[in-house]
């Protein structure tokens, strides 16, 4: 039986980079461990194989990643050259209102990006809320976020277009002045 930062320090010494950045982002994300815990972890994994793989997931990785799937979009960002987003930032509106948490945000751009991992229309409805109301829900926040001067665009993709995330990355391109 390992530590939760010896386990992550593991994952990230064996197993492929993107993987890894999901595991440590998913316990830095639930404070499970402490970035100091994982900087501890690393530096006693010294002499071990792949410590500067771990040090590259650990410098990689992010408390704010809200799942998988966000972690692995941003891995692919980053391999794609797409600039490194702000994670889960709030819009508000002129009046310093409460729009809406965006998974990805390009301060100075406008550029909004959302991965949809399909949950809010699943298991993490509200009570009594069916499929569809859920749908239009997040219909309907998208239209405010839309509706704000910040926001110029929103990227929006899925589990089937981190395959070939390039499609993704050209959309978020031409949107921004990168």
């Amino acid at each position: 039986m390992t530590s939760i930062a010896r386990t992550v320090v593991d994952v990230a010494r064996t197993c492929r980079f993107e993987a890894a950045v999901a595991v440590a982002d998913a316990a830095l994300f639930a404070g499970t461990v402490a970035e100091e815990e994982l900087a501890a972890a690393v530096d006693a994994a010294a002499g071990r194989r792949n410590v500067a793989g771990a040090r590259a997931v650990l410098a990689f990785a992010d408390a704010r990643a809200d799942g998988p799937g966000e972690s692995r979009s941003r891995v692919r960002m980053a391999r794609l050259g797409v600039p490194a987003p702000v994670l889960q930032h709030v819009i508000c509106d002129p009046a310093g209102r409460h729009v809406g948490q965006v998974d990805f945000w390009w301060p100075g751009t406008g550029v909004v990006g959302e991965f949809d991992g399909m949950e809010k229309y699943g298991r993490s409805r509200r009570p009594g809320e069916s499929p569809a109301d859920a749908v239009l829900r997040e219909k309907r926040r998208e239209d405010a976020l839309r509706a704000q001067p910040c926001v110029r665009t929103v990227v929006r993709w899925t589990w089937d277009d981190l395959t070939g995330f390039g499609a993704v990355a050209a959309r978020l391109r031409p949107q921004a002045p990168w």
